[in-house]
C-alpha cells in the first residue's frame, strides 16, 4: 500500500487516508487508517512493549496525521512525538 499510494518502496507502520470533502467541516473525520500488524508485532518485540500498546501508538499517529500533524521535518516530528506522548499518557491513566 505504501508503494501503491505514496510511491515509497518500503514498509511502514501506519497509513492515513483523508477522504474529507473540500467543504466538509474540519471537525469531522472521513478517513481510513491502515495499521501494519506485522510491523507492530516486530516493533513490539524490538522495543519490548505490548503489541496492543504498539497498535494504539500507530492509531494515535495516524489520527494526528489526519488532524494536520506532519513528521517529515525534524521540528515537526518532535512536535508530533510530544503530542503522541501526551495522548498516550492520558490513555494509560
Amino acid at each position: 500500500l505504501n508503494k501503491t499510494y505514496l510511491k515509497k518502496n518500503h514498509t511502514t507502520d501506519v497509513l492515513s487516508f483523508d477522504f474529507k470533502e473540500k467543504n466538509q467541516s474540519k471537525r469531522l473525520l472521513n478517513a481510513e487508517i491502515i495499521i501494519s500488524l506485522e510491523t507492530a508485532l516486530r516493533n513490539s518485540n524490538v522495543f519490548d512493549v505490548l503489541l496492543w500498546d504498539e497498535i494504539v501508538l500507530y492509531l494515535i499517529h495516524g489520527i494526528l496525521h489526519l488532524c494536520g500533524y506532519d513528521d517529515r521535518a525534524v521540528k515537526d516530528k518532535q512536535r508530533m512525538d510530544k503530542r503522541q506522548k501526551y495522548i498516550l499518557s492520558k490513555i494509560k491513566k
